[in-house]
């Protein structure tokens, strides 16, 4: 992550997430187009807003969401902001 990143503070009930890639392939290498892919991604958390009461994880765990929510950060593709409520899970 950049020294740029590194800087911004999310705000409210908001998350700052790390999008993981998106493994392309299936156990036996048949590739899928993307309509059929697994529509939940996952991330890992690298910033909390002051006022999130529902996300009980903490910077650093790796959660799961669904593919359209959250905003991207300009000049960082791989982040997002999310609120705390479009969090599925924090993966085990």
């Amino acid at each position: 992550m950049s020294q740029q990143s590194q800087s911004l503070r999310v705000t409210g009930c908001r998350l700052l997430v790390e999008v993981l890639p998106i493994d392309n392939g299936t156990g036996g290498q048949l590739l899928l187009p993307e309509e059929f892919r697994y529509p939940q991604l996952q991330g890992i958390v690298r910033g909390v807003g002051r006022d999130c009461s529902e996300f009980t994880g903490q910077v650093g765990d790796m959660v799961m969401f669904d593919r359209h929510s959250g905003n991207t950060v300009p000049g960082h593709p791989n982040l997002i902001i999310i609120h705390e409520k479009n969090i599925l899970g924090v993966v085990a």
